[in-house]
């Protein structure tokens, strides 16, 4: 059973303590919970460790090329996300304007 409490908990511990860390998870509602602390070096880190993982993971499965696919797939939609992002940001500066 999934305990989302838990996962809070652990968040907020892992702040406290002020060690770099990365979580992320689905909340109850399927929203995607990312947290971050640290040096933007160290989270650049977490986030190539996790990439290269994942890839390992599917080129063992699956082979070199779908692993390479799915790392600029993964390099695509992060894109995708800021690029979204920087539209928000400049949708409300210009109703502010």
């Amino acid at each position: 059973m999934i305990d989302y409490k838990k996962a809070k908990q652990a968040e907020k511990m892992l702040t406290e303590s002020g060690v770099p860390f990365m979580l992320t998870y689905d909340d109850t509602d399927k929203h995607m919970i990312c947290r971050a602390s640290g040096s933007y070096p160290t989270i650049k880190e977490f986030v190539v460790t996790m990439m290269a993982q994942a890839a390992i993971s599917v080129s063992n499965k699956y082979g070199e090329e779908p692993a390479m696919k799915e790392l600029m797939g993964m390099m695509t939609a992060a894109a995708q996300q800021y690029c979204e992002a920087m539209k928000e940001v400049a949708e409300k500066h210009e109703v502010l304007n």
